[in-house]
């Protein structure tokens, strides 16, 4: 009898002991299976979890552009484009966002020629001051200036490396900065009419 007494003893002892120090996983993995659809949800639309600066990462960036009212464009990239962002995903939204700034400045040159904004003092424009002068002259409509916040905040998050990009992700930003771009040739074209 008293050796049952002492197993049965030994046994809580034991289990208490292992209660004591597994108490916090056995909670984690409660709030794990309660929140489970939350937590999933959070995993599979971020690529960075960042504490401090809470910042907007990549893939929400990317669901916000569809958010915006604009016409689907089919513009083709080129494969030099896919070579890169298969290697370097970062590397290519910088090189894209780029080619957008190239085609910002010859609408801009050609608006200001024309007269058709007011372009104030300096000969310098950065791109977000060009598109704010051509969205105040009506030149460019308010959904592509959306789009346009939103392309170069994702631009500024690949610079600073503020946001792991996956090379599906780069795609899909190389994607909309040739449709953004198709949209300000076709703006340059009709411009002097």
């Amino acid at each position: 009898m008293n050796n049952t007494i002492e197993v049965i003893k030994y046994f809580i002892t034991v289990g208490l002991s292992i209660l004591k120090y597994s108490s916090w996983p056995i909670v984690i993995l409660i709030i794990f299976i309660r929140y489970r659809t939350y937590i999933i949800n959070i995993l599979t639309n971020t690529t960075k979890i960042s504490y401090g600066d809470l910042h907007i990462e990549f893939k929400e960036s990317l669901k916000e552009i569809d958010r915006v009212k604009k016409p689907k464009n089919t513009t083709v990239i080129d494969n030099d484009d896919k070579k890169i962002a298969e290697s370097r995903p970062d590397l290519a939204v910088v090189s894209s966002f780029k080619s957008l700034e190239l085609t910002l400045r010859e609408l801009y040159t050609k608006a200001n020629d024309l007269g058709r904004i007011d372009s104030h003092s300096s000969n310098y424009k950065s791109p977000y001051m060009m598109w704010r002068l051509l969205g105040e002259s009506q030149i460019v409509s308010d959904d592509y200036s959306k789009l346009f916040k939103i392309l170069s905040n994702m631009r500024n998050e690949a610079v600073h490396l503020q946001a792991e990009i996956s090379s599906e992700d780069a795609m899909k930003y190389i994607q909309e900065v040739a449709n953004m771009n198709q949209y300000l040739i076709e703006v340059n074209k009709h411009l002097g009419e």
